[in-house]
């Protein structure tokens, strides 16, 4: 991979491959939930969508009808922490589709009367998020454990900020957050990497460093419950603990800690909950990490009168291996995951989306090599280490749509799994 870096700041990242025909592009700015507040909660995902409607030399039509000639398409999403902005075409329109992304970037029209249309997507989004119990009970989960963070907000926003927001706070936003020093840009397959430069040298060569790096103050975990009542066929339960930042050294060990646990069909969640007891058609377990924090979580849906004894069971499976991984489980995990990098790493999507996302967190890129070799010197005792830091009783937090118990039910069983780690001996 090519690392440049503008006199301005602004990260570039290219990476040509002589066997493909085309090429994917990813940008990255480094704005979302963490640059709002209670009052404009939900504008950076809003601006996401507000650049598609038309820069100041071609409409929202006009960029639709380009993608389509040049048969790639541009679509975009907002993260917590950051927002992307993606497209794949093929090798000959690189120039053209990087112009039209750099465009809608750097000079959205943001009308207020495609503000008002807009308005009424993206209410109807959150309709449909609301609509979604998985997701919603996921969000309580936010909510409970990174309480007044930017970690609790909704991406989306609510419909008060959201039926709030005006061109002049969009183009405020914009220019404190939409800048050099926060963007990062990766281009990978076949393409002519004069005539990249040349675009990205166009639209923002000129533009200078504003002096707002990324700075995120660090959320505190503060754990709880969030029960919600709806009238859904399942209840969905999602519970976590504290867990690593996107950068910690033990990301690697809490990865394969993550999957032993339930990131596979043959992971002790997966294995005891559906195959054995038949409590939930699925059950898996993830790591969500951000720049300097983190979460373990454990998720499922299932009959209401199943729920207690999942919980149960998942708490027991978390507590044994706060004192046991075999090593076949962490052969098979390692190399399941490997499996699983290269194969994404085999497409100049997945290469793309790998180099800007790193650089815009770690300020470098490991290719998959050095990922794997990563992997490959993870050690049981490592592992071990992240499970107890990773599965801590004090620092837990739970959510629950559907048909909720009594609080007190959740109460017991939260305390049955701290009496039950005292009582290890490792």
């Amino acid at each position: 991979m090519e690392k440049i870096v503008l006199k301005n700041g602004l990260t570039v990242a290219l990476e040509k491959l002589d066997f493909v025909r085309s090429a994917a592009i990813h940008v990255f700015v480094g704005c979302g939930n963490s640059n709002e507040d209670e009052q404009n909660v939900g504008m950076s995902h809003f601006i996401e969508h507000m650049v598609f409607k038309g820069t100041q030399t071609q409409s929202s039509r006009d960029i639709l009808q380009k993608t389509d000639l040049m048969g790639g398409g541009i679509n975009a999403f907002t993260a917590k922490e950051h927002t992307c902005f993606y497209a794949r075409t093929l090798d000959y329109h690189v120039p053209k589709m990087l112009d039209i992304i750099c465009d809608m970037i750097c000079y959205p029209l943001l009308s207020e009367q495609d503000i008002e249309v807009e308005k009424g997507v993206v209410l109807e989004e959150i309709r449909m998020y609301e609509d979604t119990p998985e997701e919603l009970c996921i969000d309580k989960l936010n909510e409970v454990c990174w309480e007044k963070s930017h970690l609790a907000y909704n991406i989306l926003g609510t419909r008060e900020t959201v039926n709030n927001f005006k061109s002049e706070q969009l183009r405020e936003f914009l220019k404190k957050y939409y800048v050099p020093e926060r963007t990062v840009i990766s281009v990978c397959g076949s393409f002519d990497r004069r005539e990249v430069l040349a675009v990205i040298e166009k639209y923002f060569s000129q533009q200078p460093n504003s002096k707002n790096p990324i700075h995120i103050k660090k959320p505190v975990f503060s754990g709880g419950i969030s029960l919600l009542d709806r009238p859904t066929e399942q209840t969905h339960v999602s519970f976590c603990f504290e867990g690593d930042s996107i950068t910690a050294e033990d990301r690697y060990a809490a990865l394969i800690f993550s999957t032993i646990a339930g990131g596979s069909q043959s992971s002790r969640l997966y294995l005891r909950i559906r195959e054995e007891l038949g409590l939930a058609y699925n059950v898996f377990s993830y790591n969500s990490n951000y720049r300097n924090c983190g979460s373990f979580s454990v998720s499922a849906a299932l009959a209401p009168e199943n729920q207690h004894k999942f919980l149960q069971e998942s708490l027991e499976i978390l507590g044994a291996m706060r004192r046991d991984i075999t090593d076949d489980e962490i052969y098979r995990t390692k190399e399941q995951y490997k499996s699983s990098l290269v194969m994404s790493t085999e497409s100049v999507v997945g290469i793309s989306a790998s180099m800007g996302r790193q650089l815009l967190y770690n300020g470098e890129y490991v290719d998959v090599n050095g990922i794997i070799d990563k992997i490959d010197s993870v050690t049981k005792e490592e592992i071990l280490r992240v499970s107890r830091k990773t599965t801590d009783p004090k620092k837990i937090a739970l959510s629950v749509v559907g048909t909720p118990l009594k609080e007190d039910r959740y109460k017991e069983i939260i305390e049955n799994y701290c009496l039950l780690c005292e009582k290890m001996v490792y």
